[in-house]
């Protein structure tokens, strides 16, 4: 009976500092000046979020030159898929 109890509380333990240490990640870095992202660094989910972030913004830097360049929103939909390039064309287009 004795080694549940252990187990458990550790178990609690160690649930408790991962939970303390990702809610505090982000100030962590703040105070360090981990200003510039090193992929080494970041967890799975951040990775993930991270690459997401670098694909969106060159799709959107794409999207951005051939709206100024003047090629027509509907083209633009072609070449990029009309999720990614939707709201980004129109606003680009403008007045």
């Amino acid at each position: 009976m004795e080694v549940p109890d252990r187990w458990h509380l550790t178990e609690n333990a160690s649930s408790a500092f991962l939970d303390a240490a990702c809610k505090s990640t982000p100030a962590i870095r703040g105070a360090i000046g981990a200003m510039t992202i090193s992929p080494a660094l970041l967890t799975n989910a951040e990775k993930l979020q991270y690459e997401s972030n670098l694909r969106r913004e060159e799709t959107n830097a794409a999207i951005g030159a051939l709206a100024r360049e003047g090629v027509l929103i509907r083209q633009i939909v072609r070449r990029h898929s009309p999720r990614s390039t939707g709201s980004m064309a129109w606003r680009l287009a403008g007045p």
